[in-house]
Parts: C-alpha cells; structure tokens; sequence
C-alpha cells in the first residue's frame, strides 16, 4: 500500500518557497544594519527601513504558520461578543495611518444591524481584515480610494450574516488571473518586492472557511476590485460574556496591571537565546522586576534550589532549551522537597503551538502559557495578572 504524502509535499514546497522569500528581506536587513554600524551617524530611514524589512519577514513567518494550523487542524475558534460600532472604531483604529502611508482615502460604511452584539473569533477575523484591507492598500495608487462596508442581516432568531465588502479603484485583476487567484504562491505579476509571498488570498479563503463563510472577487483590470465576505454568526441584544463574567467576578472587569502591582517582584528567567533574554531582562526591569537569567534547564534548576524559600516570585520558563527542557525543569522544580517548589508560579514561553493547552498546563502544573509572539510589554502584563491573582505574599 502506497503511503499518502501529498500533504507532506505541500508543506515540504510551503517552507521551500518560505525560505527563498525570506532571505532578500534578510539579505537587506543585513546590509542595512551594517552601514549602520560602520557610518558615522545613524539615518532615521536607515532604521525605518529595517523595520520594515522586518516586518515584512514576520508577515511571511505568520502567514505560513497559520497556513499549516489550518492545514493540520490546529486553529481553535474563540468567539466574543462585539458590536458593529466596535468594529468600525477597531478598522479606523488599525488602518487610518496605512492609509495616510499608502496616501490613499479610506473610509468604513457601516449600515444598521437588527442585533447589538455579534459572535465572532476577535483574532481570526482581524487576520483577515488585515489581509483583504492590505491587499487594497498595496495594489491601490496614490490617490486612490479604499472603502469598507460592513452590515448585517438578520438570517433566523439570533442568527445573522455578517456582510464585508471592500471596495477599491486601484489596478485590478485580469478575468485569467481570477481564474488562479486563490492558489498559494500566486502573484499577477510575478514576483514584486514589498508585494508579499502570494499566500495571503489563499490563507485569508482558508480562514473565512474555518469561520463557516464565504468569499467572492469581482474585479476588472484598470478599475479595482470589489471583495465580498459573507459569515453566519451568533448575535444578540445583550453580552451574554461580560453578565456571566459580571456574575463570577462581581462586576470587576479586567484592568491593566500598574507598575505598584510590579514593583519589587523576583522573577527567575530560563531563557537559551542571548537577544530574548536581554529583550525581556529589560521589559521587566523597567517595571520595577529584579530579574535573573539562566540559560538552560539545569541552571535554572539549580539556581532555585540554592535560593532562599520563596526568593522567587515566578519563573518565566522557555520550554524549547536544549540538554535540558522546560518541561524537564519544571517536574524537577515541582518535586523539590521545599514548600515553595510546589507553589511558586511557573509560566510556559513558548514558540511552538500546543495541540491542547488545558491538558499541558494540568499536567505540567504550569499556571499559564505565554506564547513568543507577543510584544515584551505584554509579557509582563500577562506575568503582572498572575501576581495579582496570587495577592502579594507576607
């Protein structure tokens, strides 16, 4: 019997094209950085073109790795309430300065809706946005137009359509290119620097489908494009989320962590990459967090145990190190014979995704999983709501 490796040769010809796409931003970050250090003065458009050279391989990375969530199963869907007013406010919010970048008019037409709230996955469907708005952007002259109509209607009882067109006067598609522009690596004119790797209609379909949607194009060459996003939702009249939160919690909602919450706090980090390290070192001291660094799972294990009971208040702990791993190192902190391993907060930082993340944090006895994409500051607002659950010690 013939093994199937259809699947394993999409995600082979993924990571080929991955790897040739990233190397010219590399390449030009490389050179950029060097003129940098060798020159005399630094140039402002030095460094923003690093940045967005930067950028642009995180675009790749995220695209592709979101590719192969959806193509393994691997999305999970996290619906909240969120009204179309909210919608209009976060589109503005994201996209006015791209716009005033790519000088191109954008607007958001929003029409009446017979619910206040829509159910929708917050992140999944701002990814998508990102991609439709970003294409218009992109393939739309200066001067030109992007607008942004959203709407719903009213399918059954609390079931709707949410309704998104977005709408531009910029180049266009041909009828032949149509015809292949939802296939990965598609891109109308070839190659074109700062364009993108062609993978972004063919992931944001796969994501309007995992969402129980569709998607059309209409477009004509010279005219613009016209793209339509239909998705059945959940809707009501009242948030449901924030009463069953309300009737947990009191009526407390969520706040952002002061630095006074921070402030003196010990916070042990076990991370192997030199340039995380230091990223995170200074995020945390910045709030008042004296911090120390270890590189490996032994050292961070063994520092621990030379500590005073209850010297740490958390451990921030890679779960990728070598030799010794995070999970090793937190079993082996858990089964110190001192009262504080049992109960010292350890959190999980991660790059790699976790098929089921309930069953990780129980077994693992880790309070949280805190992934490497997020920006440092959140880091230590995630860190910041666990000492606060905790309550300060005596």
């Amino acid at each position: 019997m013939m093994e199937n490796n259809s699947g394993k040769n999409d995600n082979a010809s993924l990571f080929a094209y991955l790897v040739h796409e990233v190397r010219t931003p590399l390449v030009c970050t490389q050179s950029m950085l060097r003129d940098i250090l060798t020159g005399e003065e630094i140039k402002r458009e030095q460094i923003e073109s690093c940045e967005k050279s930067v950028t642009t391989l995180l675009e790749y990375l995220n695209q592709t790795l979101d590719m192969l969530k959806v193509s393994e199963g691997q999305l999970k869907l996290n619906v909240a309430p969120i009204t179309l007013g909210e919608i209009e406010e976060i589109l503005y919010k994201y996209y006015a300065i791209q716009a005033k970048d790519h000088q191109v008019t954008f607007e958001v037409e929003t029409g009446e809706s017979p619910f206040r709230y829509i159910y929708l996955d917050k992140g999944i469907s701002l990814q998508i946005a990102n991609n439709l708005i970003g294409n218009a952007f992109k393939y739309t002259p200066a001067g030109g137009k992007v607008k942004v109509r959203i709407g719903i209607t009213e399918i059954e009882e609390y079931r709707c359509i949410f309704r998104v067109e977005i709408v531009d006067n910029g180049r266009g598609m041909t009828k032949e290119f149509l015809e292949k522009a939802f296939l990965p690596f598609t891109q109308e004119d070839g190659y074109i620097p700062g364009k993108g790797a062609g993978l972004g209609l063919n992931l944001t379909r796969k994501l309007i489908q995992f969402l129980g949607g569709e998607m059309e194009i209409h477009s004509e060459k010279g005219k613009g494009t016209t793209v339509c996003v239909r998705i059945e939702a959940d809707a009501a009249d009242e948030d449901y989320s924030v009463k069953q939160q309300n009737d947990e919690t009191g009526g407390q909602q969520n706040k952002i962590i002061d630095k006074e919450t921070l402030r003196g706090k010990k916070l042990l980090i076990a991370e192997d990459d030199d340039v995380i390290m230091e990223w995170m070192v200074d995020a945390f001291e910045k709030y008042g967090v004296w911090v120390d660094k270890t590189y490996d799972g032994n050292e961070v294990v063994a520092l621990f145990e030379e500590s005073k009971p209850f010297e740490y208040d958390a451990i921030l702990m890679d779960m990728g190190m070598p030799e010794c791993n995070g999970m090793e190192a937190t079993f082996r902190i858990r089964h110190l014979e001192r009262e504080d391993a049992k109960e010292i907060p350890i959190i999980a930082y991660t790059g790699f995704p976790l098929e089921n993340e309930e069953e990780f944090l129980r077994r693992n006895r880790i309070q949280k999983i805190v992934p490497k994409t997020l920006i440092a500051e959140e880091v230590v607002q995630r860190l910041g709501e666990i000492w606060e659950s905790y309550g300060n010690k005596e």
